[in-house]
């Protein structure tokens, strides 16, 4: 959703309220997407098809949102 309104190569940073002093700096939000996926396969959590499943469904999911439900009202 975020990369539909402000286009994916917007460099953003995070910080953690559990990770005091801690940030992370993406340069787009694909890159913000595969480190989260990354770590899920690094933890143990999900298998790499899976993830790339699930961002897959995410950017469907997305789109379908921008262009049907989130239109200007008249």
């Amino acid at each position: 959703m975020l990369a539909a309104f402000c286009g994916d190569a917007t460099s953003f940073t995070v910080t953690s309220a559990g990770l005091p002093d801690v940030q992370r700096d993406f340069t787009s939000f694909t890159a913000a997407v595969q480190q989260v996926e990354d770590a899920r396969i690094y933890a143990g959590f999900h298998f790499r098809f899976s993830c790339a499943d699930g961002a897959t469904l995410g950017s469907q999911v997305a789109r379908y949102v921008t262009g049907t439900l989130m239109q200007p009202r008249r």
